[in-house]
């Protein structure tokens, strides 16, 4: 099955999320942030698929190209 990124209102709160998953695509990406590595998340999360993780990672190059997330002081 192809896993794409889906935002719906009312469901996580309107956050984007893997088709498919109980995961949203922030929950991924603090994860990863967080040491795992993808061949981790898809022993951890069964039901996302490779194709689903990289979903989850062209979304956030793209959110962050569009220039939606904005530098902020974090880490410093």
């Amino acid at each position: 099955m192809a896993q794409s990124i889906i935002k719906r209102a009312g469901i996580f709160g309107g956050r984007p999320y893997v088709q498919g998953t109980r995961l949203t695509v922030e929950a991924i990406q603090e994860q990863l942030a967080s040491g795992s590595t993808g061949d981790q998340l898809l022993v951890i999360h069964p039901d996302l698929t490779r194709e689903g993780l990289e979903a989850a990672r062209r979304y956030v190059v793209r959110v962050v190209n569009k220039g939606v997330l904005r530098p902020t002081n974090y880490g410093r």
